[in-house]
């Protein structure tokens, strides 16, 4: 019988494909899911989500041709609230079920399709935008 390593995550070189990795091997070993392995992708996600300028720069687009000139003060709290939800519960979908084999072929494989719609729906609020800039005053 093969003793388990000392080290309860394994080999520090082998970075496990995900967080189910990572916790399945732990279970197998007797020992908890170490919370950092929980935290990390978050956290990880978050700075890179935050450091992207392109999520502040297709919200702004989505705003400006959209929204109207004046709009009122609750606005302000509830879109940046709102936004908040719905990035979290979209990356957390993703992220969930990209770390599923089957998902992440499926994926793969309409992954062009997908890109090409979500361009045509970005180009499309761009053309809005400037048909109606002049009526906006922009």
């Amino acid at each position: 019988m093969v003793s388990p390593p000392a080290n309860p995550l394994g080999d520090p070189r082998r970075h496990p494909r995900s967080v189910h990795d990572t916790c399945r091997r732990d279970h197998l070993l007797a020992t908890p899911c170490p919370l950092i392995f929980l935290l990390g992708p978050l956290i990880r996600g978050a700075v890179v989500q935050l450091s992207n300028p392109k999520a502040a720069i297709v919200y702004a687009s989505v705003f400006a041709a959209l929204l109207p000139s004046s709009p009122p003060v609750w606005l302000y709290i509830a879109l940046p609230l709102s936004i908040f939800v719905v990035e979290a519960g979209w990356y957390s979908l993703v992220s969930l079920g990209l770390s599923h084999s089957r998902i992440r072929v499926l994926y793969a494989r309409g992954k062009k399709w997908v890109d090409r719609a979500a361009s045509a729906f970005l180009a499309a609020l761009g053309l809005r935008l400037l048909l109606t800039a002049s009526d906006r005053g922009i």
